[in-house]
């Protein structure tokens, strides 16, 4: 399915979007909030898509940085 509802480790219901739904999105919006996960997706640009996923768009979309 092209859309997954999910729940994080500490139980807040998410959308997931699949692959190939973020693959032909028009455009991409990346929000990240707090330094740690700044950091986190900084260290992403070093890895593949299998380490991590946010490389799926990550090249093509706008990120907005909340501290």
């Amino acid at each position: 399915p092209p859309v997954l509802a999910v729940r994080s480790p500490q139980g807040e219901g998410r959308l997931s979007l699949t692959a190939p739904v973020l693959r032909m999105a028009g455009s991409v919006h990346l929000l990240i909030a707090g330094a740690a996960k700044r950091a986190a997706l900084e260290a992403a640009a070093g890895m593949d898509e299998i380490a991590a996923p946010v490389r799926i768009v990550s090249d093509r979309a706008t990120a907005h940085w909340v501290e």
